[in-house]
């Protein structure tokens, strides 16, 4: 008997932890579904969205809950309530993982994850990641993040970039067709050289002024050159790790040099001086990489160039990470390219560029939008990251800074004027 009585004992005590394991869950699942209702609460122009905008995103939100409650980092829901909220930036990032392409997928639809949530509470007339770009503090910033890495979707963690102005560019315009020719100026092509000797070919490309009409890409003889109009075709970020410092750089003149000196002059736009750039908090190491970046490097290119070049004119190698380079050497986009002492390397070909602008342009807005990566170059001083170094993220460098091609960015924003954005176009739950 009292064999049974301890069977029937242990039978009753598992019963009731499969109850009480039931109540939890349920209890959850209402607590989330709360959270989402006031989080909804505090999104954009809340009568202004249509009832098929206000579905998607409740499932985007509820989704968001889903996977952070997934990922069981302590405290992370209550900081995106945090952030909605109060509207604030010194909230931790919100991480969720990074998929194969960078997206998330919700009711059957692909989104990038920061630019819906940034819809969602910030400012819905945004319409792709490039328009976007993180806080200082970000640390798991989306154009920082990698496969297999986590994204912050933290909505106060980004804010709006200003668009750049196409001024640089000289646009020829017939105004019966309305073609418009971007033309450049004549560049002598050199052999690209990577850390492991390959041959990059470059093409013969003088005077030659790309025409955009109805979607094809033509070559014309008869362009003619332009100057820079006083705009800068380049903006640098100097980082220290995670952090940022000092303020933006615009380039404008064709050459701009990035060097460890002094001179905090920088009205010409075509010198960028590290040196003068503070850091009370700066650690040992960081320091003693600085005092090695020397004469640094050179950047050449300018608004109307072919290609833009990089010179190393420091003693010491410098660590590259460029998509459109790496993807005409046929190479895995995210690859780290080191380039030595005195060398020299091809970062960015535009007619390249133009010819996945107008491929991608097939393929929908997206696909076109998801160019602004080849934008932006990514380079650190004496230190490198990635596959066969002790640092996987370039943000745990001592030292790097972050090169972006504002024109070539402008040209993706003129494309997407005329596509379709995501979420505007019927679905099987219209």
């Amino acid at each position: 008997m009292d064999v049974i009585r301890r069977k029937l004992q242990r039978i009753r005590v598992k019963a009731n932890r499969r109850k009480m394991s039931a109540m939890v869950v349920d209890t959850n699942q209402r607590n989330d579904t709360q959270i989402v209702n006031d989080l909804m609460h505090y999104s954009i122009n809340n009568a202004e969205v249509s009832i098929q905008d206000q579905q998607f995103y409740e499932c985007a939100v509820k989704s968001l809950i889903r996977r952070l409650r997934r990922s069981q980092e302590k405290g992370i829901v209550e900081n995106l309530i945090r952030s909605v909220k109060h509207a604030d930036q010194d909230t931790a990032c919100v991480k969720i993982p990074r998929s194969l392409d960078g997206r998330m997928q919700v009711m059957q639809k692909k989104t990038i994850p920061h630019v819906i949530f940034y819809q969602i509470w910030r400012d819905k007339t945004v319409k792709s990641y490039h328009e976007l770009q993180a806080i200082v503090t970000c640390r798991h910033a989306y154009d920082m993040s990698q496969t297999g890495g986590e994204i912050c979707v933290n909505p106060f963690h980004y804010e709006r970039r200003v668009r750049p102005q196409l001024n640089g560019i000289h646009q020829l315009v017939d105004r019966q067709s309305q073609d418009t020719c971007y033309s450049f100026d004549d560049s002598n092509q050199n052999m690209v050289y990577d850390n492991q000797a390959t041959a990059l070919p470059a093409s013969n490309f003088q005077q030659t002024a790309l025409v955009l009409h109805q979607g094809q890409m033509q070559y014309s003889n008869e362009g003619e050159t332009s100057t820079n109009n006083g705009q800068a075709w380049l903006t640098v970020a100097y980082w220290e790790r995670e952090i940022r410092l000092g303020e933006k750089f615009f380039g404008w003149q064709p050459d701009v040099f990035i060097s460890g000196g002094y001179n905090p002059n920088t009205e010409n736009g075509s010198k960028f001086c590290l040196g003068a750039i503070a850091n009370p908090s700066r650690d040992d190491k960081t320091s003693s990489v600085r005092c090695h970046i020397g004469q640094g490097i050179k950047i050449s290119g300018g608004p109307n160039c072919q290609v833009v070049y990089l010179d190393n004119l420091s003693d010491h190698a410098v660590f590259i990470q460029s998509q459109n380079w790496n993807i005409r050497a046929g190479q895995h986009k995210n690859k780290i390219i080191k380039v030595p002492s005195r060398g020299r390397a091809e970062v960015f070909n535009t007619s390249d560029f133009y010819e996945r602008l107008f491929a991608a342009k097939i393929h929908g807005y997206n696909a076109v939008a998801d160019l602004a990566h080849h934008c932006t170059m990514r380079l650190s001083f004496v230190k490198g990251w990635g596959v066969g170094y002790k640092v996987q993220e370039i943000t745990s460098t001592p030292c790097w800074v972050e090169l972006t091609l504002q024109h070539s960015l402008a040209w993706i924003d003129d494309f997407l004027k005329g596509l379709d954005p995501p979420g505007k176009k019927p679905s099987s739950f219209t």
